[in-house]
């Protein structure tokens, strides 16, 4: 069985949509429990399947009380063997990924995998039974529908896994520096397509408050119950990656069709309401 570190990234108790900074406003602190909640379930099951399972947390400050109680339950519930809460939020998302690919690095040749995850991600029941280790390639969620059609694919970089065999790409500071286009830099600097990987070949807006997505929620965000291929990033949702080719292939019947009885299904509203605590202490 596999060691895996599995790091949570991001800001925590977010509230708002892309691009916007709000945090602990609102009901975030139910929003946050569940996106943690389902943290932890996810442990749980790797570790039924006899996986070692390594938890540290990359985030920012927000209060005293709410970054103890953050810390307190991931520390109750799994086995945290680092957590870093950044002062000052960094002007860049690159720059925040930077550092913690700096704070994994003493560390990294302890472990079979590194999983990266968005502390906001609820992870749907979809996500969590997938979910798969590959120690053969780098595993993305998805690609990002908001592309061209070329061979230049932006993802999602909410959630990365990478095997060991592809740890020197982290060493080398290669995936220093990017976000969405990290496939793209990844294949200029010594990768192919066979080294990278998605847990789905369709297409989906990153953004949950755009979009519906098969395998995650960003809990501090409305959330989109369809798909949306009138805005700026949905309009080819109807693509589907073809590992064969390399290309992507127009075919609703593969995509929007392929999704259409689950599209209210484990919802944000759904589960917001079955959340009956207010503070990570009340949780069991």
């Amino acid at each position: 069985m596999a060691k895996i570190l599995l790091v949570f990234t991001g800001e925590s108790y977010r509230f708002g949509g892309p691009v916007t900074r709000a945090r602990g406003i609102g009901d975030y602190r139910r929003r946050q429990i569940l996106a943690s909640k389902l943290h932890i379930d996810f442990i749980k099951m790797l570790t039924i399947l006899g996986h070692n399972v390594d938890i540290q947390l990359n985030t920012y400050k927000l209060n005293e009380y709410d970054d103890r109680q953050l810390l307190d339950y991931y520390k109750r519930n799994s086995n945290v063997v680092n957590s870093v809460f950044l002062n000052c939020i960094m002007p860049k998302e690159t720059d925040f990924l930077n550092s913690v690919y700096d704070s994994i690095l003493p560390i990294i040749d302890n472990y079979d995998f590194v999983l990266l995850i968005r502390i906001d991600f609820y992870l749907k029941k979809q996500f969590i039974s997938s979910f798969e280790l590959d120690k053969n390639r780098i595993m993305f969620i998805h690609i990002d529908s908001n592309i061209k059609l070329d061979n230049s694919f932006l993802v999602n970089h909410g959630c990365i896994l990478y095997p060991k065999i592809f740890f020197n790409k982290i060493k080398d500071k290669t995936v220093y520096n990017e976000h969405h286009g990290i496939r793209n830099k990844l294949l200029a600097n010594g990768l192919t397509n066979k080294d990278i990987g998605f847990m789905v070949n369709t297409l989906h807006v990153c953004s949950t408050d755009l979009g519906w997505n098969p395998f995650y929620i960003q809990v501090g965000r409305n959330y989109h119950r369809g798909y949306n291929t009138h805005c700026d990033y949905g309009e080819f949702v109807e693509y589907y990656y073809d590992n064969i080719s390399n290309t992507l292939i127009h075919d609703p019947a593969k995509t929007v069709e392929l999704y259409k009885n689950v599209l209210n299904i484990d919802s944000l509203e759904e589960n917001l309401e079955n959340i009956k605590v207010s503070t990570f202490e009340e949780l069991v």
